[in-house]
């Protein structure tokens, strides 16, 4: 049996005098790569930390045959739209980019891309970037019609487009932008890069070794609303208000009275102020009766009246607390009943859908048809004798300690018993993005 007969081609692409598979593994139903080269051909090695791993699958004349694994991590892409990425990740991420294509640009014929992206470049749990060349392979308008040296200008697309979220395509390069989003040592990298100031890649690696020493580590997304923030201040300074007036220069105002003073038909006017004492009356109402609530209710509450004395309607007081511990009030009340908020939900880094929750100062509430609808969950919860209700998920079962139902929909509160139950680990929620992990 030959070796490529345990593998299913599902898309199959050529570049650079190589054939480029996706297949799918008969025997553990995996996707995998697979790459093909003609025997005799003196091509670079395929060994390189920062490129997914191969290893010889076999010959079948003319080729020989090469399979991989398809890199499992977080995408740049990703990690720029959730906001976590920072100038060290970035200028690490490129680094790493930087080396893979030097090998992959050593390889006769050489495999040289037109562009850089950015959904390529993974991270793995290790914490190493890798260049997804064999995805950017399938991609036939990344292909160079001739192989030429690989250029820098690409790798200042990508900042730009890390940077500022526009690309080069749509509109042309704003360099002010840069100044309050990025480090000087980036804003010249970008700069120099469009600019295809350096004569190789090999003197832009150099230059990123230089630039890690002038990293910053605020997120990039925080910069972006920084400068929005900065923008609606500088629009609120110059907002002109009207100039304040003198009482002697408004131009109603009475004018100074002649030496020879006036005749009885030359009288100026005489303005008097409008007064409105009503006004007066309705506050000083406003303020006596919330004064008499107030001090009422704090004299019953202290025991300082006789109940005897008092109304029916005052002898039960409710009682207002201000911070509520959690077991005198329901949490689900003091949180769940807000107004849901629509968000993106990751899992693995992996984009997995909209949903809606409800927010609380610690973990959210999600409802469990939502749960089932992302992440291929078969979740069921009944409702027990005692009133407690139990989430089912085939053989095992779970007491929710803090649920709400709505309806026909039961909302839980992901606290770590239940993270713990369903195998997945709560990481953060920042800019409607929810993100989850798969616990090992």
């Amino acid at each position: 049996m030959s070796s490529l007969q345990s593998y299913v081609i599902v898309q199959e692409t050529e570049w650079a005098g190589r054939r480029f598979c996706t297949a799918r593994d008969r025997r553990t139903n995996h996707s995998v790569y697979l790459v093909g080269e003609p025997l005799g051909m003196v091509g670079g090695t395929y060994a390189h930390p920062n490129l997914p791993a191969l290893k010889e699958l076999g010959v079948e004349p003319p080729t020989r045959w090469w399979v991989g694994q398809i890199p499992e991590g977080e995408k740049l892409e990703d990690l720029r739209l959730q906001g976590s990425l920072t100038e060290s990740d970035l200028l690490s991420a490129l680094l790493s980019t930087v080396d893979a294509l030097l090998n992959l640009a050593a390889t006769i014929p050489p495999m040289v891309p037109v562009y850089i992206d950015p959904a390529c470049i993974v991270r793995d749990r290790l914490g190493r970037w890798q260049l997804d060349y064999l995805a950017l392979a399938h991609a036939p308008e990344a292909h160079a019609k001739t192989p030429e040296p690989l250029g820098v200008y690409p790798f200042g697309v990508l900042l730009y487009w890390v940077v500022t979220g526009e690309t080069i395509r749509r509109s042309r390069p704003q360099v002010s932008q840069l100044e309050s989003l990025a480090s000087p040592g980036l804003q010249l990298l970008i700069i120099r890069c469009l600019g295809r100031s350096y004569p190789s890649l090999a003197e832009l690696r150099a230059e990123l070794a230089r630039a890690g020493k002038d990293r910053e580590f605020q997120p990039l997304i925080q910069r972006v609303r920084a400068r929005a923030q900065a923008a609606r201040s500088e629009a609120a300074r110059q907002f002109v208000r009207a100039p304040h007036i003198p009482l002697d220069d408004r131009p109603w105002a009475a004018p100074p009275a002649p030496r020879g003073g006036y005749s009885r038909g030359a009288l100026p006017l005489q303005y008097q102020r409008v007064r409105r004492p009503w006004k007066r009356w309705l506050g000083t109402l406003i303020v006596g009766l919330f004064t008499f609530v107030l001090a009422a209710g704090t004299a019953v509450k202290l025991g300082l009246v006789p109940e005897q004395y008092l109304p029916v309607w005052l002898r039960s007081v409710p009682t207002v607390t201000v911070f509520p511990k959690p077991e005198l009030v329901h949490p689900v009340y003091a949180e769940a009943q807000m107004v849901p908020q629509r968000v993106m939900l990751f899992l693995n880094g992996e984009k997995r859908g909209d949903t809606y929750i409800y927010t609380s100062p610690n973990h959210p509430y999600i409802d469990v048809t939502a749960m089932n609808r992302l992440l291929s969950r078969k979740l069921e919860w009944v409702v027990a004798a005692n009133g407690q209700v139990v989430l089912q998920e085939g053989d095992r079962s779970l007491v929710l300690p803090v649920s709400e139902q709505i309806g026909d929909t039961l909302w839980i509160k992901l606290l770590p018993i239940v993270q713990e139950w369903l195998g997945m680990r709560f990481q953060s929620y920042r800019g409607g993005i929810l993100h989850f992990s798969s616990k090992a």
